[in-house]
């Protein structure tokens, strides 16, 4: 079995196709295997904020005795 057979099985096509030619935010990425790394660090950094904000929401929401003796 080929050891770099899952790796291909998961990449995404899709995101590497529509990638923008001419955004100066972010430069196109010919190389497949640069454009999966960067794709995951993408998604990682995005389930991270994710995470966060549902961490502070859920503190927010949290009864504290500052809350409940105005």
């Amino acid at each position: 079995m080929n050891p770099h057979s899952h790796d291909f099985d998961q990449f995404p096509f899709w995101a590497y196709l529509n990638q923008p030619f001419f955004d100066p935010s972010q430069p196109f990425i010919f190389n497949p295997r640069a454009f999966s790394r960067y794709y995951k660090v993408q998604q990682l950094e995005h389930c991270w904020r994710l995470s966060e904000r549902r961490l502070l929401e859920h503190c927010w929401r949290q009864d504290s005795p500052d809350k409940q003796n105005p």
